[in-house]
């Protein structure tokens, strides 16, 4: 699979992860690590409020997460192939990381919306709306 179509499915599996997570924005995604996981729930602190949030997980979202978090790296916690415990130390490293590839999830959601034939201007902000 190439890099392109990589970040293709990626954003599809991101922008339903989210929808089914209550609209959790992509800042926090890139933020999961395996530990935010409790009984079949999602448990983490919103970057933006500081508040914790607990929301169940449905099967299509624990899905998703084995999908992304089967097969990494055990010394990786992280569960979306976004940040890396080891290259992304530093809370700078962190923010230009998540930076890049929210970089290159809005565009490869505009082409996920057009191979689904929707005329939306898709985005990871329009899951929260």
């Amino acid at each position: 699979m190439s890099k392109k179509q990589f970040y293709v499915q990626f954003s599809r599996d991101i922008f339903i992860f989210s929808y089914l997570c209550a609209g959790i924005n992509f800042s926090d995604i890139a933020n999961l690590k395996l530990c935010n996981l409790i009984d079949n729930k999602l448990v983490y602190i919103r970057k933006k409020t500081k508040k914790k949030i607990n929301t169940p997980l449905s099967n299509e979202a624990l899905q998703i997460i084995q999908k992304y978090s089967l097969g990494r790296a055990k010394t990786n916690d992280y569960i979306f192939p976004i940040l890396d415990s080891i290259a992304h130390k530093t809370e700078l490293q962190r923010f230009n990381r998540i930076h890049k590839v929210f970089g290159k999830i809005n565009p490869a959601l505009k082409k996920v919306a057009k191979l689904v034939g929707i005329n939306v201007n898709l985005t990871t902000y329009v899951i929260k709306h």
